[in-house]
């Protein structure tokens, strides 16, 4: 169902499944449809994907196909499961994605940094050295602190790296930090996927007005 500028640029984007529960081996028609709708397939098909619901792929073959796209984890809150006692949460999802891409989310107040952390260890901007620092900075006590660097420790560090550097090295360019992005007039938020190129900007750099109460937003 998704369609992203990342995956069309040769970068891969992230999906991030949270839960506390296993889910099931094969997909059902009238699960995706109560879920996403009755024109989930024609969705599916305008992205590219020609699905036949009367032979829908394995979960294992959708995840399979997602990893090719997505830097894909599993955010496991401790739980119990509720069905299924035969299959752990974690063991089903170890056995989908892989134990480097299952990670502990200790409390799901923690969801934003974890995403953020993830992210940065991905994309090569933050090191696990960082991790601590980042976490004292939105208040995280220090045992909390030591779940989240042994959960991270083994995701694929830098994945993002390579990808990014191999457009580079073909000659195209990608958004990086400083860029300047299209604003809407009342919207301090980024509308375009984009950066504006340099030669649009001439002698002028936009700013809010000096007696505006916008103020920059904060992600976490």
């Amino acid at each position: 169902l998704v369609s992203a500028f990342a995956n069309a640029i040769g970068l891969r984007r992230y999906d991030f499944t949270v839960s506390d529960e296993p889910a099931r081996y094969e997909l059902n028609e009238s699960h995706l449809t109560r879920v996403f709708g009755p024109e989930v397939f024609a969705k599916c098909k305008a992205n590219g994907f020609d699905i036949d619901p009367n032979d829908l792929p394995s979960t294992k073959e959708v995840v399979t196909d997602l990893l090719g796209q997505a830097h894909a984890f599993f955010l496991e809150v401790p739980g119990w499961s509720s069905w299924q006692s035969d299959i752990t949460t974690h063991g089903f999802w170890t056995d989908l994605l892989g134990p480097e891409r299952v990670v502990i989310l200790p409390r799901v107040d923690l969801l934003p940094q974890m995403q953020a952390i993830i992210i940065g260890l991905t994309e090569g901007t933050l090191s696990l050295d960082q991790v601590p620092d980042f976490l004292v900075e939105h208040k995280v006590d220090e045992e909390t602190i030591k779940q989240v660097q042994r959960s991270v420790a083994n995701i694929p560090i830098g994945a993002q790296v390579p990808l990014r550097q191999a457009i580079i090295d073909s000659g195209h360019e990608i958004p990086k930090a400083g860029d300047l992005y299209r604003v809407k007039p009342d919207v301090l938020a980024k509308t375009d996927l984009w950066p504006i190129d340099p030669s649009e900007l001439g002698d002028v750099v936009p700013v809010a007005p000096a007696d505006s109460e916008v103020k920059e937003p904060s992600w976490l």
